[in-house]
């Protein structure tokens, strides 16, 4: 009898203590931002942030950098463009080697137009943001290896009476 009130008041404070401390802050709120293929000249004179997969960056020595989206090219007219007048902010780098294709970034500006075509001139570094990638975790083929090692087991019982006898 002695036991048992210490014992339950340490299982109330456990029960009222540990759910809070055990509690996971909530997830940080996303940026919102548009995918490139959904920009139209409908979006013209809108600050957004705009995503896009890269599918290839040209280089023109006369006007500057262009960068294309996915099928920005075929289906989708969006762009962005560094003048190259602004290249000066990536002294040392080459902006065609940064935003190679297949890498993910974000653009933050104001969508433009120029021969129908909408797009967002970038005049400093801090517009553009690589989105880093997240690796998934390959899930192996075939049985689940621990799965196979717990049938592998003789379980406890069946092993303590195979010595009983």
């Amino acid at each position: 009898m002695r036991f048992r009130l210490p014992l339950a008041a340490a299982a109330a404070f456990a029960l009222l203590i540990v759910p809070p401390a055990l509690a996971q802050d909530p997830p940080a709120e996303e940026e919102e931002f548009v995918e490139a293929h959904e920009i139209t000249l409908d979006n013209v004179g809108e600050d957004l942030v705009v995503r896009g997969r890269i599918a290839r960056t040209e280089a023109n020595p006369v006007q500057g950098v262009t960068i294309h989206f996915d099928r920005t090219h075929i289906d989708y007219p969006f762009r962005v463009f560094i003048p190259r007048e602004d290249l000066g902010d990536w002294e040392g780098t080459d902006p065609v080697k940064v935003y190679a294709r297949g890498r993910i970034i974000k653009i933050t500006g104001e969508i433009e137009e120029q021969g129908e075509l909408p797009y967002i001139r970038v005049s400093e570094r801090s517009q553009i943001e690589i989105v880093p990638r997240t690796r998934r975790r390959r899930r192996p083929r075939g049985p689940d290896p621990a799965e196979a090692i717990r049938a592998s087991r003789v379980p406890i019982a069946q092993a303590v009476s195979a010595a009983g006898r």
